[in-house]
């Protein structure tokens, strides 16, 4: 048994999968998953568990026995919480990703949340209850391990999480139990991973870390030297990963199965267990061409006594994926630009997440960077996990001579602004800019003999304010009646260390001054 006098959990709540960590004696430590479901005394041990929730008649199960039980409990398994988490029912990317979940999500009050029935009964659950069920696992899973209650922890997520995502997260973990620390960026937490045992002596590097896992992609680019890290541009997708490449095996295998009985079955009459059986082989599919140049798949009685059989060879996969390919290079591509370097200036690409093992993946990037060797040293599936480990030891008391003096200097990976009458975001911190980071704008009063000015903030790339992520507003108010345009609001954003927002105006005329604070967890 392992005894350490502070624990600070560290959790890479994924997709797909979620993996947990401590640090200690100088070094990170995965937590051991024991499957509590296996009666024999020689238990298995696994570094993870797959995000799935089931609910049967009498308990609810977590991890690998609910995604063994996906295919029979299927309307009562629930699972890719983390792409529900913290956005509205009405999201483009929800509304596209229910096509594929045998789960009912709906409607509560604008926000998605999802409905399980069974006993002639109905419950509803918020994906922040879903994904506090995973983290009382990994907590109580890792409590047993360490022999010692835990109360604090630091949780990862995607770089392109927004405020509202973030703060969802946190919920979570509140609803577990657990004190969250601190919400750090995946692939930050990975390049920690990495560059923790760099010698004193080594020069500065600049360093990409190439984020791939089942349901995100996440870019960073750092500047390390020693115990710095310095982010010096961020990009990404949240909704392109292993699950993407699934879901288009998916389509392909049912597009085949309509095509070879075309005469005998009904193409509305497709159920949910069939389509859940699918995308279970098409994981299973994705996972054997990454070894493999083809794959011949067979699966009996897959829907009306009907059997589907198929040649799947890893072209034909590279083909049904051809266009996220493209975007994981153009998403590249931006990255770079951001950070204003050229290909050649990268010194070392780290290859993070369990969509890497793809060989087309590792065949773009390293094609991308003129055949530059990639860094597979670290296991992608626990980077994320040994990372924030080791981020979550310099909260502690007792720091190692290793990470006493880690320090890590983000960006904002979002641009910050105010709407306009005209119902557009007006940038007044850009995207991409190094924190602590202020920014100053003057605005002229909108309407003749106005009283009052609203000051609402957004975060987000689009132009009209409706197509970004409202953070909050405030008034201003008891401003001097004069004519539109005769009157200046200076407004003043500040981003601190911690992600802390701060907004004040100020009617420059007399000095009337309002703000606000919005905390970015």
């Amino acid at each position: 048994m392992v005894v350490i006098d502070k624990i600070i959990l560290a959790i890479d709540l994924g997709t797909t999968y979620c993996c947990s960590a401590v640090y200690q004696n100088g070094k990170e430590i995965i937590i051991p998953i024991i499957d509590e479901y296996d009666d024999n005394d020689n238990h298995e041990y696994d570094n993870k568990i797959p995000s799935f929730v089931t609910f049967n008649e009498n308990e609810t199960i977590i991890g690998n026995e609910s995604k063994k039980d996906s295919n029979v409990y299927v309307g009562n398994t629930v699972y890719d919480a983390k792409r529900i988490i913290g956005k509205p029912y009405n999201d483009e990317e929800l509304q596209e990703d229910k096509r594929f979940w045998p789960f009912k999500i709906i409607n509560n009050n604008g926000k998605p949340y999802i409905q399980i029935d069974y006993e002639k009964e109905s419950k509803e659950f918020s994906p922040e209850e879903i994904s506090a069920l995973l983290l009382k696992k990994l907590k109580k899973n890792a409590e047993n391990y360490l022999g010692q209650e835990i109360t604090d922890a630091v949780i990862t997520v995607p770089i392109r999480f927004n405020n509202e995502q973030r703060k969802a997260t946190k919920k979570a973990g509140e609803l577990a139990g657990l004190n969250v620390l601190r919400i750090i960026n995946e692939p930050n937490a990975a390049v920690m991973a990495y560059g923790i045992d760099r010698n004193e002596d080594e020069s500065p590097k600049t360093v990409l870390v190439f984020d791939l896992g089942g349901g995100t992609f996440d870019l960073s680019i750092l500047k390390i030297n020693k115990g710095l890290f310095e982010v010096l541009s961020t990009g990404g997708d949240n909704h392109l990963g292993g699950i993407e490449f699934d879901n288009r095996l998916t389509c392909y295998l049912l597009k085949e199965f309509r095509s070879m009985h075309r005469n005998e079955i009904k193409i509305d009459k497709i159920t949910n267990i069939v389509k859940r059986r699918l995308k279970s082989k098409s994981e299973q599919i994705k996972e054997s061409l990454s070894k493999k140049n083809e794959v011949y798949v067979i699966i009996n009685s897959l829907y009306e006594g009907k059997d589907l059989e198929i040649k799947i060879t890893r072209s034909k996969f590279e083909e049904l994926n051809k266009d996220l390919f493209k975007r994981i290079i153009i998403l590249m591509e931006e990255t770079l630009k951001k950070a204003n370097l050229k290909r050649d200036e990268i010194d070392e690409i780290i290859m993070v997440g369990g969509s890497t093992n793809i060989p087309k993946i590792q065949d773009i990037v390293q094609e991308f960077f003129h055949g530059k060797e990639l860094n597979n040293s670290i296991n992608p599936d626990e980077a994320v996990a040994s990372g924030a480990a080791i981020f979550a030891s310099t909260f502690s008391e007792n720091k190692s001579e290793k990470t006493q003096d880690l320090v890590l200097k983000d960006v904002t990976p979002f641009t910050l602004g105010i709407k306009t009458a005209y119902g557009t975001v007006e940038p007044i911190i850009k995207c991409n800019t190094p924190i602590p980071a202020r920014g100053i704008k003057n605005f002229k009063t909108y309407s003749d003999q106005q009283k009052t000015a609203l000051i609402p903030i957004y975060e987000g790339e689009r132009l009209f304010a409706k197509d970004n992520n409202l953070l909050g507003k405030f008034y201003l108010e008891n401003i001097p009646q004069v004519p539109k345009g005769e009157l200046e609001i200076k407004i003043i954003m500040d981003v601190d260390e911690n992600g802390i927002l701060n907004v004040s105006a100020t009617e420059t005329e007399t000095g009337n001054c309002n703000r606000i604070t919005i905390t970015n967890n």
